[in-house]
C-alpha cells in the first residue's frame, strides 16, 4: 500500500502528478505550462473530483481520503472478526538499473581527489570542491585567499544567483555581498575582496571574441539554476566512452578517462542544474561558474591552466551533458530551432582568475560543441 499526499503545495502544479492527476485527458505541446495552468484554476472541489474519477477508474485498488483530523479520537476497534486476506502473487519484474543520474554521481568515483563531494548525489547542484594541481602560497592575497571548498562555491554561486548584473551602483552590489557572506558563515571583512572579484567577472566578456560583458545581460535574459530532467537510455562507462569516442574537439583522453569510471549501468533520467542560461546577441549562452582555486595568481588561470583543469575533473563531460540537455529544452521552445543560429555556446568562468585587464581569456573557458557531437549525444543518450 502507498499513501500520497496531494494538495496545493508548493510546485505541486508542476510536477509529474500534477500531469497525472488533472490532465491525464490531453496532450498538450508544453505539458509542463498547460498542467500548471489547470492546477492554478482548480478550487477545492474540482481536485477533489478529479481524484474521485481516477478512483472510480481503479476497481477498488485506489481510495481518495482526507487527511486525518487529530482532533478526532480513533475509532474503538470492531468486535466483528477480521476478513481472512490473501495476498495477490507479485510476478513482475523490478528494474534494477533505473534511476536518477547526475554529472555528479556518474563522475561519483573520482571523489577521493577532493574535487567532487563523495555524498553528491543527483538531488543536489554540482558545488566546487578543491581542485587538485594547485598549491597553497605561503600568503595568498586577495581573491586567492578566500577559503576553498564547496562552501564558498556555494557561496559564490547563490550571490552570483541573486545579482543583478546590471546593477551600477557599488553600494547596492556590497550590500548584497556582505549578506551573502553573513549567511554562509564568512566575515564581513571579505567584503570588499568579493566586489572587487565580481566587478572583473561582470566586465568580462563572455564570447570568445571580446564581445558583451556579463554586466550587460538584465535580470528578464536571464534563467538562473535551471534544473532539467532528461530521459536516459540504458548506459554504462564503455557505452558513453563510445559515444563520444568520435566527437570531434575532444581530446583522446577524455573518452578513455571517461571509459575507466565506475558508475553501475543506469537508465532512467539524467538530472542536473545549470548555473546559468541566459540570451544574448540573438543566441542563448550555458554558464557555470567555479570558485575552484588553482594558483595564487592571475598567470595560474590562463587558457592552458584551464584546459587542463576542464579535462582533469571531467567538467568536459558535464557541460557535454548540460549542453545536450539545452539543446533539448532550447528546440521544444524556440519556434524554428537550430543549433548552428541559436546556440551561442559555453563559458566556464573561474572565479578567481579573471581579469579583463590582463587579457579576456583569464579565467574564463569559452567553448561551443559541434552540432554533430550534440546530436550524437541525443541519439546516443536520450530516449
Amino acid at each position: 500500500r502507498c499513501y500520497v499526499a496531494w494538495g496545493p503545495f508548493k510546485d505541486a502544479g508542476t510536477s509529474a502528478l500534477a500531469r497525472i492527476l488533472h490532465l491525464r485527458d490531453h496532450d498538450p505541446e508544453d505539458v509542463c505550462m498547460s498542467a500548471a495552468e489547470r492546477f492554478e484554476s482548480l478550487d477545492d472541489g474540482t481536485m477533489r473530483a478529479d481524484l474521485d474519477d481516477i478512483a472510480d477508474r481503479a476497481g477498488g485498488s485506489m481510495a481518495v481520503l482526507l487527511p486525518p483530523d487529530a482532533l478526532i479520537a480513533a475509532p474503538a476497534p470492531s468486535p466483528e472478526p477480521p476478513e481472512h486476506l490473501h495476498v495477490r502473487p507479485f510476478d513482475g519484474k523490478i528494474p534494477r538499473d533505473w534511476r536518477v543520474a547526475s554529472f555528479s554521481r556518474l563522475t561519483a568515483d573520482r571523489a577521493e581527489t577532493g574535487t567532487i563531494p563523495a555524498e553528491a548525489g543527483p538531488d543536489l547542484p554540482d558545488r566546487d570542491g578543491s581542485a587538485p594541481g594547485g598549491v597553497p602560497p605561503e600568503e595568498p592575497a586577495g581573491i586567492f585567499a578566500f577559503p576553498r571548498g564547496a562552501r564558498a562555491g556555494t557561496f559564490f554561486h547563490d550571490l552570483l544567483e541573486h545579482l543583478d548584473f546590471t546593477e551600477a551602483d557599488p553600494e547596492v552590489r556590497g550590500r548584497l555581498i556582505e549578506e551573502k557572506l553573513r549567511r554562509h558563515g564568512f566575515g564581513a571583512e571579505w567584503r570588499d575582496v568579493v566586489g572587487e572579484a565580481v566587478g572583473k567577472v561582470l566586465a568580462a566578456p563572455f564570447g570568445p571574441n571580446g564581445g558583451s560583458p556579463f554586466s550587460q545581460i538584465p535580470l528578464g535574459d536571464r534563467l538562473t539554476e535551471m534544473e532539467f530532467h532528461v530521459p536516459l537510455k540504458p548506459l554504462n562507462p564503455g557505452r558513453l566512452a563510445d559515444i563520444l569516442g568520435g566527437a570531434a574537439g575532444l581530446p583522446s583522453s577524455v573518452p578513455e578517462r571517461i571509459g575507466r569510471l565506475q558508475f553501475d549501468p543506469v537508465r532512467g533520467f539524467l538530472k542536473g542544474y545549470m548555473d546559468l542560461v541566459f540570451r544574448a546577441e540573438g543566441r542563448f549562452w550555458l554558464v557555470d561558474w567555479k570558485s575552484n582555486y588553482l594558483g595564487d595568481r592571475v598567470e595560474n588561470y590562463g587558457p592552458e591552466r584551464l584546459k587542463e583543469a576542464m579535462e582533469e575533473d571531467l567538467y568536459v563531460l558535464q557541460y557535454l551533458l548540460y549542453v545536450t540537455a539545452l539543446d533539448r529544452w532550447l528546440a521544444r521552445r524556440v519556434p524554428g530551432y537550430d543549433y548552428e543560429t541559436h546556440f551561442g555556446g559555453v563559458c566556464y568562468v573561474f572565479l578567481r582568475g579573471v581579469d579583463p585587464r590582463k587579457g579576456p581569456d583569464y579565467g574564463l573557458y569559452r567553448t561551443r560543441p559541434p552540432r554533430e557531437t550534440v546530436e550524437a549525444l541525443v541519439r546516443g543518450l536520450l530516449e
